[in-house]
């Protein structure tokens, strides 16, 4: 990574001295590392000393830099009772992982031991304050007048005998499943005014999806027919979110929900924001939420929800700058549980990893409460978006709110039915609604900032068309859910999921994952039971006269044989006999795992049924770094609904990936939750429970051993090359000699039928495979009329490429691509000679220029143009070698893809060659993609770019001699756009904390209608376009407190092309408030150049900063280190500059100039201003000859 280097700067001072031993502080563990408890488990957290939580009277929670570098420093500065300071805490081992963040404010959990006495264990442990989190409950919430109390009361309390356990209430961000979208499209070639909201093709597809825009008709939640017999009225829905814009006496509504909102509103955020709707004008997400869910009919702007007849209830919980802990949460998942029917939850953890997240005790205890307490006893529905990081390879079943069995989780489609690139995957899902992510985006409610006639700042009611996310999705869903309880609202909270899961749709039909179980219920990890049906669930809803009975007790059966190591590569099995149990009808069945291993993303656990249904409760994961043990979490699937539970259960666990990272299982037990039914169905059929995705390396040596269940005859299709199928052993063997990736069927016959699976090695090095994918042997796709052929004449490496087919006639296609890539990005250079956006091409019923349709298509699979990634057409060349004009990159989320570029031509006219072509095409993972990213931007390390569009910013080098715009002379790494046609778009994305600075430089070629944006909170503060250089193209923007989203957008409009068509971006630097390059800005020099020594004085800008220098002056800096006397004696006299906080100053002492030691007996002698002067007693001794000394200046971890 380029960023600036924080340079130590020593002071050495030569004496016949000792220095006092440093004074210790005492600690659980050592000096700052505790051991909380936490749902069962020890966790260690280190207490950081360079930050601090504080609540600002808008009720938001800032974490700020402080001054403090001491253990003790930080508890004494939380410990005052007269401010709001929170100690802040990271886990060991991700110290500085902003996701990681935990706060502790002045709250703790106490579980009293039976019989003890609340009121004489608060008396013994001087408790301020001590309550039950609710009515009956075993759980305890406590309060103290400071964080730092809290701290020292957690050992006092552990350590009473009415105690059975405390834990930290340790709080943290909650996310919001929402995915910002790009809002311009085209559809039939009529582009929209960027600057309106809607665009004019906007309609509510996902309630009736007319099949227009690129949709398919009938992706949609089909609720015309559920409307003639319910509204949803009667019944409410809690929108448990950031607040919901309706009109409370202060805050003006919206006409779309104010008629709806019944209430109870309550807010468990803190500060002063009321419960519909918070402080920040960014809390427009529970807006947009109850919008899709139970906006009514009656309003002039006529949108409709999926129940518009529904009432609802907002209950503040994941506000803007608001942290939640696991109190706050338990109490909005049961606020006014006497009033409310469905609490919709379209938010998850707080965490960007693909890591287990397992809530505590109190809260799953609340969902508990609610099912067994909400609608009378029926049960409070729960529905949950399944969260919105499947492209880090996160899963729905890895958190607990979504992998319980007494919530609904959803995932996402989008308008032609296939899986949204974000949605998350899990055996746990129930069902899928509609979402964006596909050609259309999901039109609902939400408002704008503007100003009153007394010029005061108001919410302007309004709809915005470019809503996405699995937030959408969960919503549509809580409304279908009003419209049976509607129907009937005797249904219980199980009733409602079984109909759900007997009445949803089989989309994606064609796709090979679907499964039908022995209930003949269809399910896919992608989809749970498939697309939500309104009218079928409805009527099912009204003509269920009797609810499911009563639950039996759960089977359960534990698996404890010892420690087992897990072979690299390779499987093992434990057996769960359940034949001499009870056999229930299935609804939920979960297992609670324990593996020991440093890499939890190298296993793959898989759950088989006595039926052969095969559930992924956790996917191994190729680019996961960031988890090691599972340390009894608790998966969940419902794919076995219906089915019966009696016989073997087989949990395959295998280790994946051959990278020399043991693994170890330890224990499992298994929970079958239903009702008991001699008759429930119980149909074993052949079934693979291996992995079906080998992982290899070139010349190493393979053996993959084939597992399966009731199959007495296995056999392999083709394998690559050096690999052979040994039919004694069952396994695949040898030593592999060509690097790509394979696939080959594997056939299983057993007694009961047949099945076929698909196999896919990968063979690494994959990125030799690909480097230039064209010219390689790798398996890979040919279609269409015409199939591509080897092109010497057009090429970007003067080698040679390939081309689409030649002699294509009108309304035929050409297709090139290749099955089963991995998830990573793919990268290629393409050009295309087609038909132009010109006025020779004049459609005869209008007399205008008819837009080009002869297209180059590149997507995942799939039709175009209903799914497409990106596309070019008219003329676009692949460039020089020097500066490749059509380089493009393109995310693949999924575990397998099936990349495809297609060539096709409309019904009329031609142009150009009539051609496509594509060179060097490469394959990368994601995180060495996002690495180089990083990388070529100057990105510092807390600047966490994303993406969240189709094609992505990618890393560029400009060699030396020529570069474009008045570039400095190359070589030189940055960013640049990728190539996209007319009428799309290239966003890069983050999240900042105010105050600071963003620093960047961007250089532009581009025809004068296509802009480079930067943006912040969705609103433009920077544009350029046509021919901008680097140096008119460097911007430093002043980011105000709090977060903000910032984006970085290359939007091109419908119709021609110029220059480079790119933009260039470097040295993007935010410099927070109180650093030292923030304090250089004010001397005129750039964030990137804190390393360089301007006037010539021996001191580099970053020393002259930490040391009271001027980097423009030749000078010597004013606070150097110094050798000082006084009356007293001889003193080591250092500085620290208070503004300063991104930097430690501290005092060492060396014996030889090699084994250096912290001089912790610094006393602070003075402050002067912004300055704290500090002193070390500098005493003869005649323990040692000499003593040296030296003042660093490093940067805060």
């Amino acid at each position: 990574m380029k960023n600036s280097s924080m340079t130590l700067l020593s002071l050495l001072i030569c004496t016949n001295v000792v220095c006092a031993e440093p004074t210790s502080v005492a600690g659980p563990i050592q000096p700052g590392v505790y051991q909380f408890a936490q749902s069962d488990q020890l966790r260690e957290y280190k207490l950081c000393t360079y930050e601090m939580c504080q609540l600002t009277p808008e009720g938001v929670h800032v974490t700020k830099r402080t001054s403090v570098v001491t253990v003790q420093g930080a508890i004494a500065l939380a410990s005052d009772t007269d401010a709001e300071n929170y100690m802040v805490f990271y886990p060991s081992g991700k110290e500085g992982d902003e996701n990681a963040r935990r706060i502790l404010r002045r709250r703790y959990l106490v579980e009293l031991k039976p019989g003890a006495s609340l009121e004489e264990v608060r008396e013994r442990c001087g408790i301020h304050k001590m309550e039950p989190v609710a009515p009956g409950s075993k759980f305890l919430v406590c309060e103290e007048e400071s964080s730092g109390k809290v701290l020292k009361q957690l050992d006092i309390i552990a350590n009473d005998h009415g105690v059975e356990r405390v834990e930290p209430l340790l709080a943290s961000p909650r996310k919001k499943h929402l995915i910002p979208n790009d809002p311009f499209f085209e559809e039939g070639g009529i582009p929209f005014d960027p600057a309106d909201l809607l665009s004019e093709d906007s309609y509510q597809w996902y309630l009736k999806n007319e099949g227009t825009n690129g949709g398919i008709a009938g992706i949609d939640i089909n609720v015309e027919g559920a409307w003639d017999q319910a509204t949803g009225a009667g019944v409410v829905i809690g929108i448990v979110d950031d607040g919901v814009l309706v009109d409370d006496g202060v805050v003006a509504g919206s006409l779309d929900l104010d008629p709806n909102a019944s209430g109870p509103h309550e807010n468990f955020n803190d500060g002063a924001a009321n419960a519909t709707l918070g402080g920040s004008f960014n809390d427009t997400h529970g807006t947009a939420v109850a919008g899709l869910a139970c906006a009514t009919f009656e309003d002039a702007f006529g949108m409709a929800g999926a129940a518009p007849g529904a009432n609802f209830a907002s209950i503040r919980l994941v506000g803007e700058g608001q942290l939640t802990d696991d109190v706050q949460t338990a109490e909005a998942l049961t606020s006014g549980l006497d009033q409310i029917d469905i609490y919709n939850n379209s938010w998850g953890p707080g965490e960007s990893e693909a890591v287990l997240i397992p809530e505590s005790d109190v809260v799953m205890s609340a969902l508990e409460r609610g099912v067994t307490e909400g609608r009378g006893g029926a049960g409070a529905i729960y529905v949950f978006s399944a969260g919105n990081d499947a492209t880090i390879e996160d899963n729905s079943n890895f958190s607990s709110l979504t992998s319980s069995q007494y919530t609904i989780a959803v995932g996402a489609v989008t308008n032609i039915g296939k899986a949204a690139p974000y949605s998350e995957p899990g055996a746990n899902l129930i069902v899928s609604a509609p979402s964006g992510g596909g050609t259309q985006s999901m039109l609902t409610t939400t408002y704008e900032v503007g100003f009153d006639v007394d010029g005061n700042i108001v919410r302007i009611p309004t709809h915005f068309d470019s809503y996405t996310g699995t937030s959408a999705s969960a919503s549509l869903v809580s409304g279908v859910v009003a419209l049976m309880l509607e129907a009937n609202p005797n249904l219980g909270w199980r009733d409602v999921q079984d109909i759900l899961i007997r009445t949803a749709t089989k989309n994606d039909p064609d796709n090979t994952e679907w499964y039908t179980n022995a209930d003949g219920l269809n399910f896919h990890h992608n989809y749970g039971a498939g697309l939500v049906n309104a009218e079928a669930a409805v009527q099912a809803a009204a003509a269920r006269i009797n609810n499911l009975p009563p639950r039996d007790a759960p089977v359960s059966k534990l698996s404890f044989t010892g420690q087992q190591d897990i072979p690299e590569g390779e499987s093992i099995e434990r057996i769960f006999d359940l034949s001499d149990d009870p056999n229930m009808k299935i609804e939920h069945v979960e297992l609670r795992l324990r593996v020991f291993t440093e890499r939890k993303g190298d296993l793959e656990v898989v759950l088989v049924s006595p039926s052969g249904t095969r559930s992924v409760l956790s996917p191994s994961q190729v680019n996961n770094d960031d988890e090691d043990s599972i340390v009894n979490y608790v998966f969940m699937t419902a794919r076995n609904w219906g089915e019966g539970s009696a016989g073997e259960w087989t949990l395959s666990i295998t280790d994946a990936n051959s990278n020399g990272i043991e693994a170890a299982y330890n224990d499992a037990s298994l929970t079958v939750h239903g009702v008991q039914d001699a008759n429930a169905p119980i149909i074993p059929g052949p079934v693979l429970i291996g992995s079906r995705t080998i992982f290899a390396d070139l010349e190493v040596p393979v053996d993959y051993a084939i597992e399966t269940i009731n199959a007495t005859d296995v056999t392999v299709g083709a394998l690559p090359a050096a690999l052979v199928y040994d039919e004694v052993e069952r396994s695949i063997t040898g030593v592999p000699v060509e690097a790509g990736i394979f696939s080959f069927p594997i056939t299983l016959t057993g007694p009961t039928g047949q099945s076929v699976v698909d196999v896919t090695i990968v063979v690494r090095p994959i990125s030799g495979a690909l480097g230039g994918a064209v010219e390689v042997d790798l398996p890979t796709f040919a279609g269409g009329d015409i199939p591509w052929s080897l092109e010497t004449g057009v090429t970007l490496d003067q080698e040679d490429a390939v081309r689409s087919g030649v002699g294509l006639g009108d309304g035929q296609e050409s297709v090139f691509g290749f099955n089963g890539l991995p998830e990573g990005v793919i990268i290629f250079n393409w050009s295309v000679s087609s038909q132009s956006y010109s006025d020779a091409n004049i459609a005869p019923a209008t007399g205008l220029p008819v837009s080009p349709n002869d297209r180059l298509w590149f997507n995942l699979g799939g039709d175009v143009p209903q799914s497409w990634a990106a596309f070019i057409d008219g003329e676009r060349s692949f460039g020089s070698p020097f500066f490749p004009r059509g380089t493009i990159a393109v995310p693949m989320p999924a575990s397998s893809n099936n990349p495809r570029w297609i060539y096709r031509k409309d019904n009329d006219f031609s142009g150009g060659q009539d051609a496509a072509y594509l060179d060097q095409v490469q394959f990368v993972d994601t995180k060495s993609f996002m690495d180089d990213v990083r990388r070529a931007g100057n990105f510092v390390d807390s600047f966490d770019v994303e993406f969240g569009g189709k094609t992505m910013w990618l890393p560029f080098e400009i060699s030396a001699g020529s570069p474009p715009n008045g570039n400095p002379t190359g070589p030189r790494e940055l960013l640049r756009t990728s190539s996209v046609g007319n009428g799309q778009t290239v966003s890069m994305s983050a999240w900042l904390e105010g105050p600071g600075t963003l620093d960047f430089r961007c250089a532009v070629s581009s025809e004068p209608n296509d802009v480079f944006e930067f943006l912040v909170d969705g609103a433009p503060r920077e544009t350029r376009s046509g021919n901008v250089s680097f140096i008119a193209g460097t911007v430093s923007y002043d980011l105000p407190e709090g977060l903000h989203y910032i984006e970085f957008r290359y939007r091109k409009d419908f119709t021609v092309s110029g220059g480079f068509d790119w933009v260039l971006l470097d040295d993007v630097i935010f410099t927070p408030t109180g650093t030292a390059a923030s304090m250089a800005a004010r001397f005129g020099v750039h964030p990137s150049d804190m390393d360089k020594d301007y006037d010539g004085d021996g001191y580099t800008t970053h020393e002259e900063m930490v040391f009271g220098g001027d980097p423009n002056v030749r000078d010597i800096p004013s606070n150097l280190p110094k050798f000082v006397k006084d009356g007293s004696g001889s003193f080591l006299e250092f500085a620290v500059n208070l503004e300063l906080g991104d930097v430690t100053i501290s005092a060492q002492h060396s014996p030889d100039l090699e084994s250096w030691e912290d001089a912790d007996n610094a006393v602070m002698d003075r402050r002067e201003g912004n300055m704290e002067f500090y002193r070390i007693p500098v005493e003869p001794s005649a323990a040692v000859n000499n003593l040296y000394y030296r003042v660093i200046a490093k940067p805060r971890p």
